[in-house]
């Protein structure tokens, strides 16, 4: 059972320190006064029609790297927030190519495709935002099949991501 006088935890001054842009780390509070000033600055960052404001928002990119002895790149577009802001429903994003670097093709995402999939929104490396959750992957149009968990970082279209070139690892 919590017991709200216990002090606050470490991810609660997080959350206060992201929402608060204050240094919290010498910070004592109990977890109901942490839980109460993370409510009361939620709300006065809401947006006035009783949403939460969210890290994130619909027609937002990320991008995920992965792969062994070669790199692969997977673009995602948030669709929609949940009420809470805590899951992005994303579609996939193409992948446009705008030319090569030595052995990498060199791409930016584009629009997005397919069928929506909820991914969770955290907290990433000082203080960005993630996306974290499994997606259709490997030509998979659907929900239930060719799945893949990762973490997804932000990008913007016209940023660029290298990606090795299918002669040379694919």
């Amino acid at each position: 059972m919590l017991n709200p006088n216990e002090p606050a935890t470490r991810r609660q001054l997080w959350a206060l320190h992201v929402l608060l842009k204050k240094d919290t780390r010498e910070w004592t509070l109990t977890k109901e006064q942490a839980s109460q000033m993370i409510d009361e600055a939620s709300k006065a960052k809401g947006n006035g029609n009783g949403h939460k404001d969210s890290l994130v928002k619909p027609g937002d990119y990320f991008y995920t790297s992965w792969g062994y002895d070669q790199t692969n790149i997977d673009y995602v577009v948030v669709s929609r927030v949940s009420p809470s802001g805590k899951t992005a429903h994303c579609q996939c994003a193409s992948a446009v190519m705008l030319g090569a670097s030595g052995t990498s093709d060199v791409l930016t995402p584009a629009n997005g495709h397919g069928p929506e999939f909820p991914m969770k929104v955290k907290l990433g490396y000082q203080g960005g935002v993630v996306l974290r959750g499994s997606y259709p992957f490997c030509g998979s149009n659907d929900n239930y099949h060719g799945k893949r968990l990762d973490t997804f970082s932000p990008t913007t279209i016209g940023d660029t991501h290298h990606q090795t070139n299918p002669m040379f690892g694919h």
